[in-house]
């Protein structure tokens, strides 16, 4: 079975969690032996065991790891038929002894490796319990098929119900979701890359009976075939995640421009509204004043109400070049952050029910680079907070300090999970972390399932 590593958790937590996983797996381990021994046949001679274990540690050399932290192991039908002809607790004896590369690296800890050791031991017991119980090596062919079938299914279900267990009670994360960390890719694949280790110990079952222990040297060839296809599958499945996760990044990049120019539109027609409209709405009023001065034969007026025209008209085009000028300078606008994040609160209440509590300091003086990067985080986060937390408060809080920019946005909506396979798809927030790292910043995500979500950036001045 795999073992899986989850993202953001507590260490501290993590490694005592680890630890009595260890202590307890080893105790039910051994206890299974002694009882094995006791009670379910065994066969085979000393030289039997030492061949089998042989297989069972050049296999254990030639573990795949994927690219979701997990290891598949390609020594379980080697255990699997061990178990079912030599006996359970033979089996599990050669499970507790196998080798794992990453100990010999250092890579893992001692408690950890006794965990492993002891976790597949468990599988290895129960699976050569239920051959035994199902089945004997001496039956027909199709009997022994279906015996080791079921025990690779009792190995399957007992080692992912002891890892399900762990995760939820250490990390707090669903059973469907501690499933899926457990998979290669998909549950199809899951199964049927465990029907392929059925076939593998069935026929290894079959093999030995007929030819002996040296069907152990002649399945050598047979692990190193499964294990390039397993790396080619692993490949093919990499290039094709890739290829997905690129497609819908693009996507939401693309998504992401367009709502980037619909804020931009929004800024230039408040401008616009704002100041050029008003003057030009003067300017109107003096051209009609002056056309009656006209039709009416005021001429004497007339000295008094051109040159006021003249001046409103000089106004409005020195206005208007102000306007353009600001525009360029700045990419939120000439009113700052404080009036663009009011003009996208005023869209979103359209679309949210609950309260939308917003703060914003005067940024009118801070790089407006900065007030850009500043304003995509909060209506990214905004947006991510109406449209998908369902909550019924959303915070935003954004101030100038002596030193540090920071923007607070947080809701009391459904949270979601901290699980790197859930968290890769959220192509919002690695933007947001780029955007404000890029300003040599930094972006904390928390979320709960159940607890809502607070994002916070902190951005030096």
């Amino acid at each position: 079975m795999q073992e899986v590593v989850h993202a953001e958790h507590d260490p501290v937590s993590s490694v005592s969690a680890v630890r009595s996983l260890a202590v307890v797996c080893s105790v039910v381990a051994l206890f299974g032996i002694s009882v094995a021994w006791i009670l379910a046949p065994r066969t085979g001679t000393p030289i039997d065991f030492l061949a089998w274990l042989l297989a069972v540690s050049f296999v254990g050399m030639l573990p795949i790891y994927t690219d979701a932290e997990t290891t598949i192991d390609l020594d379980l039908p080697v255990l699997v038929a061990a178990a079912c002809l030599l006996g359970p607790a033979l089996g599990a004896a050669l499970a507790l002894l196998s080798m794992d590369p990453r100990e010999w690296r250092g890579e893992i800890d001692l408690t950890r490796a006794l965990s492993n050791r002891a976790q597949k031991a468990i599988g290895v017991l129960l699976a050569g319990v239920a051959f035994a119980a199902t089945t004997s090596p001496t039956s027909i062919a199709p009997v022994v098929a279906l015996g080791v079938v079921v025990a690779v299914a009792a190995h399957i279900v007992i080692n992912g119900g002891i890892m399900i267990f762990y995760v939820r009670s250490s990390f707090g994360l669903a059973p469907a979701q501690a499933f899926s960390g457990m998979v290669l890719d998909s549950p199809r694949t899951f199964l049927i890359a465990y029907l392929g280790y059925g076939l593998l110990a069935a026929i290894l079952v079959f093999a030995y009976g007929a030819v002996g222990v040296f069907t152990l040297v002649l399945f050598a060839p047979a692990v190193l075939v499964a294990r390039f296809a397993f790396l080619q599958s692993r490949g093919l499945s990499q290039a094709g995640r890739q290829l997905r996760e690129k497609s819908r990044a693009l996507a939401y990049a693309e998504g992401q421009i367009a709502r980037e120019r619909a804020d931009e539109r929004l800024t230039i027609a408040g401008a616009l509204h704002d100041d050029v409209l008003q003057s030009l709405h003067f300017l109107t009023l003096h051209a009609q004043v002056i056309r009656e001065d006209l039709r009416n034969g005021r001429l004497l007026q007339l000295e008094e109400d051109i040159p006021d025209l003249l001046r409103i008209s000089q106004e409005t085009a020195s206005l208007t070049r102000e306007i353009v000028g600001e525009l360029r300078e700045s990419p939120l606008g000439r009113s700052g952050l404080r009036s663009t994040v009011a003009v996208l609160t005023t869209r979103l209440r359209d679309e949210f029910t609950g309260d939308l509590e917003v703060q914003v300091d005067d940024f009118t003086d801070v790089d407006s680079a900065k007030q850009l990067v500043c304003y995509q985080v909060i209506r990214e986060a905004m947006t991510n907070s109406v449209k998908h937390a369902r909550a019924q408060r959303i915070a935003v809080e954004a101030s100038v300090r002596h030193e540090e920019l920071r923007v607070v946005i947080s809701d009391d909506g459904v949270g979601f999970s901290s699980d790197r396979r859930e968290l890769r798809d959220h192509f919002g927030m690695h933007l947001m972390r780029d955007r404000v790292e890029g300003q040599g910043g930094t972006l904390t995500i928390k979320s709960e399932v159940g607890k809502g979500t607070s994002v916070a950036a902190s951005i030096p001045r």
